[in-house]
């Protein structure tokens, strides 16, 4: 499997996206009702969580190689998905040791969400054939 910058830089995007879109949704909403400030981060942190199974899923089944292939790509954007939480250690109230210990939570939603892709999504073994898709 050949690495693809532009491929990367989407894939990061997915995940991360649906991680902020997650969690907007659920702040947007949670500022109209009269939940306590305490449930409403529960409920965005579940929602990231979600979000970020979700964007795992997508990135595995858009990648159809094979499975060591796949989850080393994988692996490859659960780091830049980490190193992205870095901008909330350094603009909002997020401490370095919570930092590091998100990398566990990345970790097993990409291993999730590259499993849920393998249930979902055919691999090509094939490497010409995976390029031309």
């Amino acid at each position: 499997m050949q690495f693809s910058v532009k491929r990367y830089i989407i894939d990061l995007l997915i995940v991360l996206g649906l991680s902020a879109l997650g969690g907007f949704l659920i702040g947007f909403f949670g500022a109209f009702t009269s939940i306590d400030d305490e449930i409403k981060m529960m409920l965005i942190a579940l929602s990231n969580l979600i979000s970020i199974l979700i964007g795992f899923w997508i990135v595995g089944c858009i990648n159809k190689t094979g499975e060591l292939s796949r989850f080393k790509y994988l692996a490859y954007v659960m780091i830049g998905v980490w190193l992205f939480g870095l901008v909330n250690v350094a603009l909002f109230d997020f401490s370095i040791s919570q930092w590091m210990a998100s990398g566990v939570a990345i970790i097993i939603l990409g291993i999730l969400g590259g499993g849920l892709s393998f249930l979902t999504c055919k691999a090509v073994e094939n490497q010409e054939e995976n390029t031309q898709q």
